[in-house]
């Protein structure tokens, strides 16, 4: 929804206008996501606890999903007190992010289903 709702707003969701700060770019956001790509691959998956170390990946992404989800809308409610461009790039980096972590847990349930065949 919030991707449509830029597009009403003249913009889109991989807008690369630059300065917010939440999108790809931003060295803490990268950092998280080398972490939790490690910790995909690091999973054995013939390992007895294999499903438990993948349920724990999964936990981690659909806590993030949640908080992204969170914060887009604090920042369309930022944005409806005051719509400001800035604002707007705001969203599109975390709509950006928000992409990231829906993608890294189709990843994760193909492991899963990978680890159940």
């Amino acid at each position: 929804r919030a991707a449509y709702l830029l597009t009403l707003l003249g913009r889109s969701g991989d807008d690369d206008r630059g300065g917010s700060g939440h999108g790809a770019k931003d060295p803490m956001f990268l950092m998280m996501v080398m972490e939790q790509r490690e910790a995909l691959e690091a999973v054995d998956m013939a390992a007895d606890d294999a499903a438990d170390r993948l349920d724990a990946v999964r936990q981690e992404v659909d806590q993030r999903i949640v908080a992204e989800e969170r914060a887009i809308a604090a920042a369309f409610a930022q944005y409806d007190d005051d719509p400001r461009e800035e604002v707007l790039d705001t969203i599109a980096g975390l709509c950006d992010r928000l992409r990231y972590h829906n993608r890294f847990l189709e990843e994760v349930e193909r492991k899963e289903e990978a680890l159940f065949e």
